[in-house]
């Protein structure tokens, strides 16, 4: 699934394809090359449906990234992923 580093004793994972249910994770802590402890957990996932689609406007004739919201009188210019 993948590995994270430890901050302050936190490890952060980001993984997409999780669905609702129990899992069971487990992961081997090392430090200085040296196994030093297994770490064992559980991650309960229950995620909301959307309720609503959501539209947003796009033009690059009409589009203003600034003053935009999205709307269809008020288009964004360009899409951009945050």
């Amino acid at each position: 699934m993948g590995t994270s580093e430890v901050v302050n004793g936190v490890a952060s994972l980001d993984y997409l394809g999780f669905k609702n249910g129990v899992y069971n994770l487990s992961g081997d802590y090392v430090v200085a090359g040296a196994r030093d402890k297994i770490i064992n957990g559980t991650v309960k996932v229950a995620l909301n449906a959307l309720k609503d689609n959501v539209t947003i406007y796009v033009s690059d004739k009409l589009g203003d990234d600034v003053n935009g919201d999205g709307s269809l009188d008020k288009p964004f210019k360009t899409i951009k992923k945050h």
